[in-house]
């Protein structure tokens, strides 16, 4: 009984890193998908500042 009380336990722990990871892959998918976004929302920031330095 014992034995496989530890298995349930060890599959529930499974189970919660699987959620976290998922969760985590989907924050990654998130970040890959804002990147370009970002890249260029910055991209054009820096490009706004360079020519108010010129002027």
């Amino acid at each position: 009984m014992r034995t496989s009380n530890h298995n349930l336990q060890v599959h529930a722990e499974m189970n919660n890193i699987h959620d976290s990871s998922s969760e985590i892959l989907d924050i990654l998918l998130k970040c890959q998908v804002l990147k370009p976004v970002l890249k260029q929302i910055f991209s054009s920031h820096l490009a706004c500042r360079n020519q108010k330095g010129q002027s």
